[in-house]
């Protein structure tokens, strides 16, 4: 009911919001120096540069699930690209999807 005022505000994400978010320069440039960074901490694999990429944009090591899910993204994104692309474009479309993600916006 409009007309009752209520002191709960409810948490959405409107269109414009995620629209920014994934069209942001500023969220690219902050997307790519993330995966600069990553990159450039010495890691054994894949694995390990995810979660410490967890570990920074979301505060928490990552799970089996975001292990599957960002591998398979990275593995996309490497097949999408141009011959010749460096590593640092498949990490920074990472990087860019998790600081776009709900769980980065959102406090629990």
């Amino acid at each position: 009911d409009a007309s009752v005022m209520t002191g709960d505000r409810a948490t959405t994400t409107v269109a414009p919001q995620a629209l920014f978010l994934l069209n942001s320069k500023l969220v690219d440039r902050v997307s790519r120096k993330l995966a600069d960074t990553v990159l450039g901490t010495p890691a054994a694999d894949d694995a390990e540069r995810i979660d410490r990429l967890c570990e920074q944009v979301l505060g928490r090591p990552a799970s089996t699930d975001d292990l599957k899910r960002c591998s398979r993204f990275l593995e996309q994104v490497r097949q999408a690209l141009p011959p010749g692309s460096e590593p640092i474009d498949a990490w920074s479309a990472l990087c860019h999807v998790l600081l776009a993600s709900n769980e980065f916006i959102y406090l629990k």
